[in-house]
């Protein structure tokens, strides 16, 4: 069995259990987005910060070729 069909065994367990319970409720909460940009005679680029719900931070950077 590979991830991807771990993954959806999961999704479908889920799933099932939430149509045979009539009483379910979804929480959703959002994740915070930064972001910045910067740009020179050379280059250009941008900074992301992906913050979830429970305060984790992802950081990314790109630079910008147009």
């Amino acid at each position: 069995m590979d991830s991807l069909d771990i993954a959806n065994t999961d999704l479908l367990t889920r799933a099932h259990t939430c149509l045979n319970n009539p009483i379910y409720s979804v929480h959703r909460t959002p994740w915070k987005l930064y972001f910045d940009g910067s740009k020179t005679d050379i280059a250009s680029g941008a900074g992301i910060v992906l913050e979830e719900p429970l305060g984790i931070r992802h950081c990314y950077s790109f630079q910008l070729d147009f």
